[in-house]
């Protein structure tokens, strides 16, 4: 539960360095103009430094942006199916929705509220634009996969064009994003629709070597049958199969 509340409604918050780099360069920018020749170079210069700076720190705050909207949408994708008490029907493409827009079939989720991927480009956008720097950016793929049982990959393909108002200063570039989602402390979907949200479940790790030990002591058997706990097995199914009902065996 405490995973859960970790990552506050602020969604996105850039982070102050940001800020500060947009002003230097919208100072710079401005004072150019009225400069010589030789000083409107420097001065470029130490624009597209600037630039270059806020590039950086853009690309590093995709990490996070994926993993907040991939985390958030793993949660609305439970709560949605525990409410409707049906599973989906194809867990990567609702995910990709989800992520990239903050939507499910269309409607509009509270919990993405400020938090797709949509919403991310929204933000940087706005900040881009009052400091007189364009911003394109634009996702061309996203994926989802389940590496081990106790967590999932989410990544995605970001095209990204940031230039000046002049346009004399531009990046034109391709990122690749990519976040690793830890499942522990998620609901099974398996247990939402299964017991009507009634009796939800959450994956709990039992980090035991055997459940029958030497001698038939069955105390971990015990433990993991009472608490519900989890452990990996190559017969069942994955995190992400259990969206579709999907009870087959996962390596």
């Amino acid at each position: 539960m405490g995973l859960r509340l970790g990552i506050g409604k602020k969604g996105f918050t850039y982070l102050l360095s940001v800020s500060f780099i947009l002003i230097i360069v919208v100072f710079v920018f401005l004072s150019a103009d009225s400069r010589p020749y030789q000083e409107q170079q420097e001065l470029y210069e130490v624009r597209a430094r600037a630039m270059n700076d806020f590039v950086k720190t853009i690309n590093q705050d995709l990490e996070r942006a994926s993993f907040i909207s991939a985390f958030r949408t793993m949660i609305a994708l439970e709560d949605y199916i525990g409410r409707r008490g049906s599973f989906l029907d194809d867990v990567e493409e609702q995910f990709r929705e989800t992520f990239m827009h903050g939507t499910i079939e269309g409607e509009a989720i509270a919990l993405m509220n400020e938090s797709s991927i949509d919403a991310y480009a929204e933000k940087i956008n706005i900040v881009g634009s009052a400091m007189g720097i364009s911003i394109e950016f634009n996702v061309s793929r996203i994926s989802l996969s389940q590496p081990d049982p106790w967590s999932v990959d989410v990544g995605m393909d970001v095209e990204v064009r940031i230039s000046d108002s002049p346009g004399n200063t531009y990046w034109d570039y391709t990122k690749r994003a990519e976040a690793n989602i830890p499942i522990e402390n998620l609901r099974d979907p398996l247990y939402a629709v299964h017991t009507n949200n009634r009796l939800p479940n959450t994956v709990r790790k039992l980090d035991v070597d055997y459940l029958v030990s030497p001698g038939n002591n069955i105390s971990n058997l015990l433990e993991h049958v009472n608490e519900s706990y989890y452990i990996a097995s190559d017969k069942s199914p994955s995190f992400l199969m259990r969206f579709e009902d999907d009870n087959g065996a996962s390596e």
